[in-house]
């Protein structure tokens, strides 16, 4: 990647995007409007805190990719309308081996030419291996789970990235636990990549995912497994060029591994040492949606599509024989580069930097009568609510694997506007009548809005979103509580702090 801007042609970052120190004793926020009483527990949220590292020898590391800061993890706990908010660092080992200029490892995006190998040995002696967390030494940072099948211990949060890295984390502390990958649930599970959402159906206490195998005979195993059966199994492994995905889809009676012409190249992954510069997109191939019979264990049906990226998959279900994927989806994979650092502050349009995102419905028809999965099937897509520019999508999760009404979401409000970002608004999108509706407030910019349903509510919109909102005027952050129905704000917790741009999050009642 080559950056030739002079500095009159770059934005300020902002300070969603740069280092922020971590708050290990809960802050009390403070509060201006009426949580509802329903919403007691804690909002978990992960994503970088750490932009940089300054170096024992007086020279700056300087994170470049979004996707590459250093794990921070957030927690704001709701308790009778009083907040609490902290955050904790998890890849400490890691920040500091950078600090002593040692070899970060493979990284998403990170030039290696960047990294500065071992000091001499005076240096080194300022740290030992051994003082080292060994739980702290890896950056995963990317998505929440509460209660993971598998897991089976109610007193951590569980913590995935893009690698096969998981991190459990106390509840309360936010300190790290245990790390591992899919080979603790079975060996079979093997691989260097997977998806950063594993899809959980919480109703049956089961995880379908897949690993990516780079080699010589290069695909995916597909897996599975529950707490009835914590040892899974593969269910296949399916031979096919390695490409990079975030999410997949699933529902009552399939699951969907969708395969965008993302690809990586292995060589050069290990060469560069980085996924992203790796990368390479191929326009004239297609997306290819993989659908898997939960029960009988086995690929029963392949579909293509014109070719796409996505990152996020918003819900499935079935219908009518039909597979109905609801996906946000791009036209090309220039959103992976857009992310760098470097890019984000170009002060162009945000649509001159990436494709803009755009809510897609893909529906594989007839899937009893396909009798060969090597009988290639062409899937059909609309474009909904076209105004809307969503990412980071939830839904009630009553309607997961369900047909549903309504998804929330960040929300690139003007993509022709200079200092866009991914999102700067929020939204909520009807996907039956393709109507939208939009929470906008000056200087603010939010981050995953997630949904907390009313226990007496009986219409699927009932409840309130939680986001962690930026206010850039202010220099601080604050919790929002929106009426999910009205989209109009509710209460506010307001923290002294600012909580980085991050990615995900989830909800412990």
């Amino acid at each position: 990647m080559t950056i030739t801007n002079t500095q009159d042609d770059l934005l300020s970052i902002s300070r969603g995007f740069q280092t922020q120190p971590q708050v290990l004793n809960p802050v009390e926020c403070k509060v201006i409007g009426k949580i509802p009483s329903y919403v007691q527990g804690a909002l978990y949220r992960a994503g970088p805190g750490t932009m940089h590292v300054d170096q024992v020898d007086g020279k700056r590391y300087e994170i470049q990719h979004w996707f590459d800061g250093l794990a921070q993890i957030h927690r704001f706990e709701i308790d009778n309308e009083k907040v609490t908010y902290r955050s904790r660092n998890t890849a400490t080992a890691l920040e500091e081996t950078i600090r002593q200029g040692e070899n970060r490892g493979n990284s998403f995006a990170q030039d290696v030419c960047q990294v500065v190998f071992s000091k001499s040995s005076t240096v080194m002696k300022e740290i030992r291996k051994e003082d080292l967390n060994p739980l702290e030494m890896s950056n995963v940072g990317v998505v929440v789970a509460v209660d993971f099948p598998g897991v089976q211990n109610p007193d951590v949060v569980t913590i995935f990235t893009d690698h096969v890295k998981i991190q459990n984390l106390d509840w309360k502390t936010l300190e790290p636990q245990s790390l591992y990958t899919y080979e603790k649930f079975n060996p079979k599970f093997a691989g260097m990549t997977s998806a950063a959402h594993p899809c959980v159906d919480a109703a049956k206490r089961e995880t379908w995912q897949f690993t990516t195998v780079l080699g010589p005979r290069s695909g995916y195993n597909i897996i599975t497994f529950s707490d009835e059966n914590p040892e899974g199994e593969l269910v296949e492994f399916l031979e096919g060029p390695p490409a990079y995905i975030h999410s997949s889809f699933i529902t009552e009676n399939y699951f969907v591994l969708a395969v965008p012409p993302l690809y990586v190249n292995g060589m050069e992954m290990m060469q560069k040492r980085n996924v992203a510069q790796s990368l390479r997109f191929d326009e004239s191939a297609p997306c290819a949606f993989y659908v898997f019979d939960r029960a009988a264990r086995k690929h029963v049906a392949t579909y293509h599509a014109p070719s796409f990226f996505f990152f996020h998959s918003i819900n499935s279900y079935e219908k009518d024989g039909a597979l109905i994927l609801d996906v946000l989806g791009y036209d090309d994979g220039s959103i992976v580069q857009a992310l760098y650092f470097a890019n984000l502050r170009k002060k162009i349009p945000s649509i001159e930097k990436a494709t803009p995102q755009h809510t897609r419905r893909y529906v594989l028809s007839d899937i009893a009568s396909v009798e060969s999965p090597k009988d290639i099937q062409q899937a059909t897509f609309s474009t909904l609510a076209k105004g809307a520019y969503p990412e980071l999508p939830r839904i009630n999760d009553s309607y997961f694997a369900k047909s549903y009404t309504f998804f929330y979401a960040i929300n690139l409000y003007d993509p022709n506007a200079i200092q866009a970002t991914l999102g700067d608004s929020l939204c909520k999108v009807n996907v039956k009548t393709e109507d939208y509706w939009v929470w906008k407030e000056d200087h603010c910019l939010p981050g995953e809005p997630i949904f907390i349903a009313n226990p007496e509510g009986t219409e699927e919109d009932d409840g309130v979103l939680l986001s962690v909102v930026l206010d850039e005027a202010k220099g601080a952050s604050f919790l929002l509580v929106l009426d999910a129905k009205t989209m109009k704000e509710i209460a506010r917790a307001e923290t002294n702090s600012v909580v980085p741009f991050g990615f995900h999050g989830a909800f412990k009642a």
